[in-house]
């Protein structure tokens, strides 16, 4: 059973905290408060407010993917008093579609951040493959994988780059090193070293890691699957169907044989990532908070 504060249902992503949160803003946004408000986790930091404040401008942006939505998220008709949903991924518009006309489902892609993360002047290790992140990533695909290429070609090497916690998915595996709490200085250098991202995932809508390695110059190999698409191109990417370990495989060795490829893949990774740069990706936003203030 659902525990409940003040009425109000919580759930995986509404906790008690952030609900006592919502409240002291709720106190805050008196007459002389702004009169736009943006909620940059809608799933977990936007219940009532809108009931609240009904004068009030009131935006959401929402990260997680449907899936997930409607499995963890109580009391989702609250999303309906909004003026604006914003959704990273065009697969998030059919859950909004329930609460809110489509006029006010907005898809604004998640900025990149071009400057923090940029390719170094030349690649090294030809045959070494990056995996960074935990959330939603396919742990079991990876190592499935890997255990191939210690017969397929030894000379294949995947840093793995996450929390203590999923190491054990990659245990006995010598072909695999996992790192654990470094800088992002030292994340940055796994970006620039490596030949390519390999990132199969069970659900996405925008992701870090593939932002991350965009920006970095470097080549995609992740699952087609939710938002991704929304990101990538086939110049940057190579997308593989869900679970496909012989076809990750067989992805991974035509692109690590094939330097020119790699290196035209490069390019447009990183031409990809200056598209989806924050500076391009700001005036989106801003326009939107104009449009929702002049039709408030």
């Amino acid at each position: 059973m659902r525990r409940r504060v003040s009425g109000i249902a919580l759930d995986r992503y509404y906790t008690r905290r952030l609900h006592l949160q919502e409240r002291r803003l709720i106190r805050f946004a008196g007459p002389h408060a702004p009169e736009l408000f943006h909620f940059l986790y809608g799933e977990s930091c936007f219940r009532t407010f809108k009931q609240a404040r009904p004068q009030k401008t009131v935006l959401c942006s929402f990260h997680q993917p449907p899936e997930i939505m409607e499995r963890s998220v109580t009391e989702p008709k609250r999303f309906g008093d909004l003026n604006g949903a914003i959704i990273l991924a065009e697969c998030q518009r059919s859950y909004f579609q329930q609460f809110l006309p489509n006029e006010r489902i907005h898809c604004i892609p998640h900025g990149i951040d071009t400057a923090a993360f940029a390719p170094a002047k030349e690649r090294t290790s030809l045959k070494r493959l990056l995996f960074v992140g935990l959330w939603q990533r396919d742990f079991i695909t990876a190592r499935k994988v890997m255990e191939a290429f210690k017969t397929i070609d030894k000379a294949v090497r995947l840093d793995v780059v996450t929390l203590p916690r999923y190491q054990a998915h990659f245990i006995g595996l010598d072909n695999v090193r996992v790192h654990c709490g470094i800088s992002e200085l030292e994340l940055l250098g796994h970006y620039q070293r490596s030949a390519a991202l390999f990132l199969p995932l069970k659900k996405c809508t925008f992701n870090n890691a593939i932002g991350e390695a965009l920006a970095c110059g470097l080549p995609v190999v992740t699952t087609d699957v939710g938002g991704v698409g929304d990101y990538v191109t086939e110049d940057c990417a190579d997308l593989v169907a869900s679970q496909d370990v012989d076809g990750c495989v067989e992805t991974i060795q035509a692109l690590l044989d094939n330097h020119d490829r790699r290196a035209a893949m490069s390019i447009a990774a990183r031409n990809r990532a200056e598209a989806l740069s924050w500076s391009n990706v700001n005036p989106l936003m801003t326009s939107l908070y104009r449009e929702r203030l002049g039709s408030a």
